[in-house]
């Protein structure tokens, strides 16, 4: 059966927000890999200082991690303090 003109096809029961999330986090984590799924574990510090300032102590000893495009290849769970350490006004943060 073809779909009407104009019409949109049916969300994934993930995208449903109709659904309850029980059955929706049940129906996500059933597509994802297991890679895919622990790498939601991890988060990324954008922008912190290569050499510490302001940043977690001793972060200049750590390396300098891999390169984005390797980080995300399965899914990347949070980006932390995307607008670094010092508060954000709302508006500049949208």
């Amino acid at each position: 059966m073809t779909p009407r003109s104009g019409s949109r096809p049916r969300p994934r029961p993930w995208q449903d927000p109709a659904r309850p999330a029980a059955a929706r986090v049940e129906d996500l984590l059933s597509r994802m890999t297991l890679e895919e799924r622990t790498a939601q574990l991890y988060g990324v510090w954008v922008g912190a200082s290569a050499d510490g300032a302001g940043v977690a102590p001793l972060q200049q000893h750590m390396d300098a991690g891999p390169d984005w495009d390797a980080l995300i290849t399965r899914g990347l769970g949070q980006l932390t303090r995307s607008f670094g350490t010092a508060p954000v006004e709302p508006a500049a943060g949208a």
